[in-house]
């Protein structure tokens, strides 16, 4: 039975009771046997239910009893002695003992569905997921949908329809989004882990999920910082709006919510991220990991080298440090480096900076041409997390979700990036990162690392004061934290 039916049943034998009492402390002949032939109706609908649901009921007693109610109220209709106290009186105990059959024997499933669009926003609910769908009492649908981007050729914009089937692989059963009609379906919780409106269908926006479901929005990135300007905007959007519960990682950016929403603050969750249980994996290297960088780790020092999606801007140091980056680890044999652009990259590239996409085109050849370089273009990068010995990264989420692995992080920065971070409020401990404001920083970094054994130990060591230590358990504790607030706002669970 779903959960929706049995607080519907829940609130009927509430009505039922309500309409018993009245009737006791009413003279109104008239009212009063219209209250119990409406109760009749109401226990026929309840017995219908209930039949339909019959295997969730693991106590016949319940059917007993209803037969029980229902048999009073057709004999109070035939004597017309609605005043009868002394009947009502025990039809009142038959009703509470009803309820109590019901709420103690009458099973509910909760549904649940999960919105998956990109295979690199998956890691955001994967473990949120397998605690629903390892729980009994859960009914747990994945609907796999589609995300747009936008591009310019020859002068004119496109949509590119990007839709990928990583789930198969991951053994999740899912559905097409054509497959799925929320308005039929009634999910009793809904995920997303994207909140732009403008990459995703209408029919899942979060104004049209919230109107069938409770919305439940779980970021996919890890905030680095934030400011009062960035916070609002993000408060602003509709996902926040509409949204059941928003999952914070954090009580300074709860204040900063609860500032903006006012009389929504109930929506702000503070929680670790679910995401943060896939770091713990690969921490214990409970990943499937990939042969060559296995082999290649074992003989050389793998760097991962996260760049921003954006060009020019001050998050990006691509045009600082890009080319002399990869010509260094062209140039060496000791080293070996992952780059991992962000995927976003190419389409920002030809909407919005179209004049850097030879530059771009030039970098990619290099790493395409160089044994040691590879580019990570895989929906999930545990396997870059694994094998590298550092980061080295613009801006990005990543940087906080590294620190977890508690391996060491060059942080790039040049002029554009040093005005951007003035006014920020961190939420990592930055003392704590190598910060490059030079090439010459970058170079003396990676053979830090190449030489010096301790130098990740040390690192390994510092961070522990600051980052705490994971135990893959988060979506679990979530899950269950959501069901109970779901739960408690839509069912009355004593008798009435």
């Amino acid at each position: 039975m779903r959960l929706n039916i049995y607080k519907q049943i829940n609130e009927m034998l509430n009505t039922f009771m309500e309409a018993i009492n009245y009737i006791k402390n009413s003279n109104n002949e008239e009212i009063n046997r219209k209250l119990i032939e409406d109760s009749k109706l109401m226990l026929n609908s309840i017995d219908s239910v209930l039949t339909q649901n019959i295997g969730s009921i693991k106590d016949l007693r319940v059917f007993e009893q209803l037969k029980k109610c229902s048999k009073m109220i057709d004999d109070l209709l035939k004597t017309n002695a609605s005043k009868d106290i002394k009947a009502l009186n025990i039809l009142d105990d038959c009703a509470k003992n009803l309820q109590i059959l019901f709420l103690n024997y009458v099973q509910y499933k909760i549904h649940v569905v999960f919105f998956a669009e990109l295979g690199q926003k998956w890691d955001a609910m994967n473990s949120v997921y397998e605690a629903f769908e390892n729980r009994e009492d859960c009914d747990v649908k994945v609907v796999l949908t589609p995300i747009f981007r936008k591009v310019k050729l020859n002068g004119e914009t496109k949509t590119n329809v990007i839709y990928e089937d990583y789930l198969t692989e991951l053994g999740i059963n899912f559905l097409h989004f054509k497959e799925y009609d929320i308005s039929k379906h009634l999910p009793d919780m809904a995920f997303i882990s994207n909140p732009y409106e403008s990459t995703t269908l209408k029919d899942f926006w979060p104004e049209n999920i919230a109107k069938f479901s409770k919305l439940v929005y779980l970021p996919y990135f890890t905030a680095v910082s934030y400011d009062e300007k960035l916070t609002y905007s993000i408060a602003r959007m509709p996902v926040s709006r509409y949204s059941w519960r928003i999952i914070i990682q954090s009580n300074e950016l709860k204040r900063m919510y609860e500032q903006t929403f006012n009389n929504k603050k109930e929506n702000v969750l503070v929680s670790e991220l679910p995401k943060w249980d896939e770091l713990f994996k690969v921490i214990n290297g409970k990943i499937k990991k990939d042969d060559k960088l296995k082999s290649i780790s074992k003989t050389k020092k793998v760097f991962l080298w996260n760049t921003h999606y954006t060009i020019g801007s001050n998050k990006s140091t691509l045009l600082t440090y890009g080319q002399k980056i990869l010509n260094h680890f062209k140039e060496r044999d000791d080293v070996f480096l992952i780059w991992r652009p962000h995927p976003m990259t190419e389409t920002i590239f030809e909407m919005y900076t179209p004049e850097y996409l030879p530059l771009w085109k030039e970098m990619k050849e290099i790493a395409e041409n160089t044994n040691n370089i590879s580019i990570d273009n895989n929906p999930s990068y545990k396997n870059s997390l694994y094998f590298s010995a550092a980061l080295i990264s613009d801006y990005s989420s990543l940087i906080a979700e590294y620190l977890f692995v508690r391996k060491p992080i060059l942080f790039l920065k040049d002029e554009k990036t040093e005005n951007f971070l003035k006014n920020r409020k961190f939420l990592i401990p930055l003392n704590k990162l190598e910060q490059a404001n030079s090439f010459e920083d970058i170079k003396n970094f990676i053979n830090k690392i190449t030489k010096n054994n301790q130098f990740q130990e040390r690192f390994k060591k510092e961070i522990k004061k600051d980052i705490p230590m994971l135990d893959g358990k988060i979506g679990e504790r979530l899950a269950t934290t959501l069901i109970e607030q779901l739960i408690e706002e839509t069912m009355v669970n004593e008798p009435y």
